[in-house]
């Protein structure tokens, strides 16, 4: 049976669309989330986003449903994640008989959190997806240093430290000139996020000079 929590969130979404829900997907998704090496992409992350969707009041129901296929299926180190995570969503929507407009608009926001730092759309739902699925960054420090240590676990499968190091660093680097959050919900969280990565990428940048994987100098 699934979690009480999730089993709401999951009603509460398709109350809001004006659609019948469905069980049954609802355990496919939860087994896929808390599948063997999901440490970051995982229920708790499921969890976090549907809480921080909390504070946007109605009238997010798509996002809410969305936010439960948006990363269903990841398989680290693929770059069709996405892809099919929303063709997921989108198969489930129609037999739901979801609104068209409202199906290819859900997909749109799936398909839009493979990249926080260049995606743009004039689709008012995207500014909300982008900030709960980014709303760890403000956590507090202990629970940001445990959310940055799961991204490494699931790392870890397809890439040697020195590469997670680099390539996180540059990953992280990229928000420090720009705002993390879209939303005016969100606005009063962005210097806690951005003490976060400025630590982080400290953090990263300090043992990848130990470790001589930087140029002299750097």
């Amino acid at each position: 049976m699934p979690d009480v929590f999730f089993a709401d969130q999951w009603t509460r979404a398709h109350a809001e669309l004006g659609i019948p829900s469905d069980a049954k997907v609802l355990s496919d998704l939860l087994a896929l989330w808390g599948g063997d090496g999901r440490h970051y992409h995982s229920l708790a992350h499921l969890k976090y986003g549907l809480v921080a969707l909390d504070r946007y009041g109605e009238g997010v129901g798509l996002v809410r449903l969305a936010w439960f296929f948006h990363d269903a299926i990841y398989v680290i180190g693929r770059g069709d994640n996405e892809q099919l995570s929303a063709d997921w969503f989108t198969a489930y929507a129609r037999r739901q008989n979801l609104k068209t407009e409202l199906v290819d608009r859900g997909e749109r926001l799936i398909l839009m959190t493979k990249d926080h730092q260049g995606a743009v759309s004039d689709d008012p739902l995207w500014p909300i997806m982008n900030d709960v699925d980014l709303a760890v960054f403000a956590t507090p420090p202990d629970v940001y240093e445990v959310y940055a240590a799961n991204v490494w676990r699931e790392y870890e499968a397809i890439a040697t430290r020195q590469q997670f190091v680099l390539g996180r660093a540059a990953f992280m680097s990229a928000f420090k000139s720009r705002p993390v959050f879209q939303t005016e919900a969100m606005r009063n969280c962005e210097q806690a996020a951005h003490r976060n990565i400025d630590a982080e990428v400290a953090r990263l940048m300090d043992e990848a000079r130990q470790a001589g994987w930087l140029p002299e100098g750097c």
